[in-house]
């Protein structure tokens, strides 16, 4: 098995995934947005160049802010 750039970037992103969700899971803000980091770059990898990558990663991201938003605004 050849190990080249991306297959290693991809070995430590879905490694880096599961020590998050093992160690704290997505209780904190941080390990939210690691975890939508870590996703991205996944995504980013793993999918073709072309509207539906940037669709993709929009979903993710206008969710993880409704996300972190909305317990902010229902707790005040």
């Amino acid at each position: 098995m050849q190990f080249n750039k991306n297959r290693i970037v991809l070995l430590a992103t879905n490694f880096l995934i599961l020590a998050i969700l093992f160690s704290n899971g997505n209780s904190t803000i941080v390990s939210q947005m690691s975890l939508a980091v870590l996703f991205t770059i996944l995504l980013w990898k793993r999918t073709d160049p072309n509207i539906s990558r940037w669709f993709a990663v929009s979903i993710l991201w206008s969710g993880m802010l409704f996300a972190v938003v909305l317990p902010l605004l229902i707790q005040n």
